[in-house]
């Protein structure tokens, strides 16, 4: 597990369900263009770090960081996992060993099973190379849940409070979970460690590899994001398969 800065990874290589289809071909209508601008991370007084500098459990950080995102934006209270519950769900999930994890697969039992007292109604696909698809999944679902390649050049970067910018033959450390949680016309907000963390879109679009529309029964019941046909969506989920 790579450790820099008492900082850790563990996102595993990418997988998606079978017969899993872009998150829009879901949608029974065409979504309409995304906002120039959206926040949803404002909202959230502080992010935990949940154990991401022990371990390398950045997806179930990830979960923890949206949980907050959506409830912060809907007005309802939400406890943050205390660390020995993250521990032993990360653990859980890891058969005991500190592994890391594969997104979707962690993404089926947070939907099937439950994962820190609630369940999602679903998840899918969006293409981390299209901007406005991006966008469109964290203006609609509350933030995007995504993975990417994380260069050595992050660790100076983070370390100096600095932005993620791309640095030309910096060498690939591993891969990491965080969620995006906003965006403007300069910069992606990644919630990472504890803190928001600015990423420009070229940085984003050159170590992006996965990016998941989450739908949080929460956030839907407030009136937030689309509808969904989830008869369908939910029909296409089971079966894994390598990216």
């Amino acid at each position: 597990m790579t450790d820099f800065a008492g900082l850790k990874l563990g996102k595993l290589s990418p997988r998606c369900p079978v017969d899993l289809k872009d998150m829009a071909v879901y949608a029974p209508a065409l979504l309409a263009p995304p906002p120039a601008r959206v926040d949803y991370f404002d909202k959230v007084p502080s992010y935990p770090m949940a154990l991401n500098d022990r371990f390398g459990d950045c997806v179930v950080a990830g979960a923890v960081h949206a949980r907050q995102t959506w409830a912060a934006e809907v007005n309802l209270e939400e406890a943050v996992p205390a660390d020995a519950v993250i521990q032993s769900t990360y653990f859980g999930l890891t058969g005991g060993q500190d592994t890391g994890l594969v997104e979707a697969s962690f993404l089926e039992t947070w939907r099937t099973k439950g994962m820190f007292g609630g369940k999602i109604d679903g998840y899918a696909p969006v293409h981390p190379q299209h901007a406005d698809a991006v966008k469109n999944c964290i203006d609609l679902f509350g933030c995007a849940f995504v993975g990417v390649q994380l260069p050595q050049s992050a660790e100076q970067q983070f370390g100096a409070g600095q932005p993620w910018t791309v640095v030309d033959s910096s060498p690939l450390i591993g891969g990491h979970c965080v969620i995006l949680a906003g965006y403007d016309a300069n910069w992606l907000y990644a919630i990472t460690w504890g803190l928001v963390q600015r990423a420009t879109w070229s940085w984003w679009q050159t170590y992006g590899d996965e990016c998941w529309a989450i739908l949080s029964s929460e956030f839907q019941e407030a009136g937030k994001g689309p509808v969904l046909n989830l008869a369908a969506l939910k029909a296409d989920l089971p079966a894994l398969k390598d990216a």
